[in-house]
């Protein structure tokens, strides 16, 4: 069952809400470039893109993301996991 704060996200968004879509609100939200996050996180432009327009990530790397980004690898892997 969805938390009644996913429910919402998925609400604002249109559609359910992916690891993509978190990925984006928080480039978006720190003012980066695709370009900038990539580099932050060593993976391509392209690879970026591709997640944030939903393509899956293992949850080794959701994990790794989310230490890279400052959000610690559980609060990203709780997610892949809904």
């Amino acid at each position: 069952m969805k938390s009644k704060a996913m429910t919402f996200l998925d609400e604002a968004v249109g559609e359910p809400m992916t690891f993509g879509h978190i990925l984006r609100i928080i480039r978006e939200a720190e003012g980066w470039t695709q370009a900038q996050m990539a580099k932050k996180l060593s993976i391509t432009m392209q690879h970026l893109a591709n997640v944030e327009n939903g393509e899956d990530v293992s949850v080794d790397c959701a994990g790794r993301y989310g230490e890279i980004l400052g959000y610690g690898r559980d609060a990203f892997v709780r997610y892949m996991a809904k």
